[in-house]
């Protein structure tokens, strides 16, 4: 059977609906959607690689977090540093791993100022289930508080990234620098030959894009 492919999405997620979803996910007391939204924001970080993920759990496996048949996988308290850095490893979702400087982040900054991280365990906790979101809960949890923060239908929560990597080019005049902070792989030769590290990139696109809204 064929099917013909679905047409790339034209829609990006303005700063104005992030915020929104931020500031209506905090007065609902629902600190984890304000996180993970600042974190897709500002880093342009796919919402996998924040909430993280339940995959089928392989004969050997033992301790972290079992549910039926499924384990998580995803950031945890450990992957910030004293120093504010988030660091996301490499996974079969995501090929190449960044650091960002969440203390040149200001809508990170924003929601950190209200909310207390975990010390350790996962990063991102569902305040219904006391476990790691699903993702196609979140995205439903996600679209309530967007809805309630007036964020038009037609904008969704994967919306994030395409809007963040569209400021960081805009902002920056530099798109490698966008691609670099969204840690892209199309260009896998010349990638694999790169030595320069990606967290100076990372702090002065964040720092750039806060000065452009300014």
């Amino acid at each position: 059977m064929k099917f013909e492919a679905p047409r790339p999405r034209s829609v990006k997620m303005e700063y104005e609906h992030a915020k929104a979803v931020c500031d209506k996910a905090l007065e609902l007391n629902r600190p984890s959607i304000a996180l993970t939204q600042a974190l897709q924001w500002d880093t342009a970080l796919r919402r996998i690689h924040i909430i993280g993920e339940w995959v089928p759990v392989e004969p050997g496996d033992e301790g972290g977090i079992i549910r039926g048949q499924t384990k998580w996988r995803g950031l945890t308290a450990a992957d910030i540093s004293a120093d504010m850095v988030l660091t996301v490893p490499v996974t079969s979702r995501n090929k190449a791993a960044t650091r960002h400087d969440l203390s040149a982040c200001p809508l990170v900054l924003e929601v950190l100022s209200k909310i207390t991280l975990p010390k350790m365990g996962p990063l991102i906790i569902s305040e219904k289930t006391g476990l790691p979101y699903r993702e196609n809960y979140y995205a439903s949890d996600w679209r309530e508080i967007a809805t309630a923060a007036g964020v038009p239908n037609h904008v969704w929560s994967m919306d994030s990234r395409a809007g963040a990597i569209s400021e960081a080019e805009e902002a920056t005049g530099n798109l490698d620098a966008a691609r670099k902070m969204a840690g892209h792989t199309n260009s896998r030769t010349t990638l694999g030959y790169v030595r320069n590290d990606d967290l100076d990139n990372n702090r002065m696109v964040a720092q750039a894009r806060a000065k452009f809204r300014q």
